[in-house]
């Protein structure tokens, strides 16, 4: 039975931060959408959801249960189907989890820089820009979800080469969260989540410790660790190793660490700034620790695996042996394209790292 849990949920800022955009319902400034959409953000201390998704390659519908804290901080767990039941994610500003105990194998990620109050703002500014050169939209009638009001948001892709070609939504009037929205892929694949039950700023609640079994085979980085020069990474990593790139500074990303472990192609990459991160994980692709399957894309004749949660998205592949593992909280289209200049490269062979040095 294909294991699908792609897409499992989508906090607004993943994908489309404009809950209102520009000259739509009455009007108003790029600066007024983009102030109001943070504004309304802000008043989330806390939720949490239970959330059923449905996927066009998979019988299964996933239900997950969710956590989530001011800022980013989430933890999710699933209860359905049997064969998913227990796998989990979390992000506590500093570490990143992703742990199936159906397999014993997890991801965990730790020192990882903590937001600053001006980051949300940034992020906000980013997406909503992103949205506006890349996708119309389109608003449809409010309806009720899980007894919110949620207004309906089209986001119509404006590029034929977009692999996130439409994406059919319905956010939260009040907190500028998707409460359900349908994405459409290139491919014709689509995926589909809903939240069924949904509560704001409760009392007492806290998440759990990012923590796993002593027997779990684990993939760790640890970014609090003295990372390796630029001149030591191109001394000790694999010149193979395809790194990803902001062609066009899009997220400006200041900031990198490269770390490397046991072999020249185990290798990390952080680049990040105060609101965006881009983690590249890297392994020979006979050690690769699979966690689950994602939504199936093919670019430049690859197969690559995507998956989104509420403060990141993840894609996978495989390219001359070495498997590519890509975290990040910027748009998913944009990772997505990243992953594409990746792959380009295959014929060339050149090697690159994101800072162009």
């Amino acid at each position: 039975m294909t294991t699908l849990l792609a897409k499992t949920i989508i906090i607004l800022i993943a994908i489309s931060a404009p809950l209102l955009s520009s000259a739509n319902l009455g009007g108003g400034s790029h600066s007024y959408w983009i102030s109001r959409t943070h504004d309304n953000l802000n008043k989330i201390e806390n939720y949490t959801a239970v959330i059923e998704q449905t996927h066009s390659n998979s019988p299964d519908k996933v239900v997950s249960q969710l956590l989530f804290k001011k800022p980013h901080n989430f933890h999710l767990t699933v209860s359905q189907p049997s064969h998913l039941t227990g796998f989990e994610a979390g992000f506590n500003d500093h570490a990143i989890l992703l742990h199936n105990p159906n397999t014993s194998r997890a991801i965990k990620l730790e020192g990882l820089k903590s937001p600053t109050s001006a980051s949300r703002l940034e992020q906000v500014k980013n997406i909503y820009w992103y949205n506006n050169e890349r996708y119309e939209q389109v608003f449809k009638p409010s309806i009720n979800i899980a007894e919110r009001l949620s207004v309906g948001l089209d986001f119509i892709a404006k590029d034929s080469d977009s692999e996130i070609t439409k994406v059919n939504s319905f956010a939260d009037y009040h907190h500028s969260i998707f409460m359900q929205a349908s994405y459409s892929f290139s491919s014709g694949i689509t995926s589909k989540f809903t939240h069924t039950e949904m509560a704001f700023n409760q009392e007492q609640i806290s998440l759990p410790s990012l923590r796993v079994p002593k027997k779990t085979d684990m993939l760790f980085w640890d970014f609090n660790r003295a990372s390796l020069s630029d001149k030591q990474a191109r001394e000790r990593i694999s010149t193979d190793i395809r790194w990803p790139l902001d062609k066009d500074d899009i997220w400006s990303f200041g900031q990198h660490q490269f770390y490397q472990q046991t072999n020249s192609q185990t290798a990390a990459a952080y680049f990040y700034n105060d609101a965006f991160f881009m983690i590249a994980l890297t392994q020979p692709a006979e050690t690769k620790k699979e966690l689950l399957e994602g939504t199936p894309l093919l670019l430049n004749k690859t197969k690559v695996q995507f998956s989104q949660w509420p403060s990141f998205s993840d894609l996978t592949f495989e390219l001359n042996g070495i498997h590519y593992i890509l975290i990040s909280n910027i748009h998913p289209q944009s990772l997505i394209d990243m992953a594409k200049g990746m792959l380009s490269e295959e014929e060339s062979g050149e090697g690159f790292y994101l800072t162009n040095k």
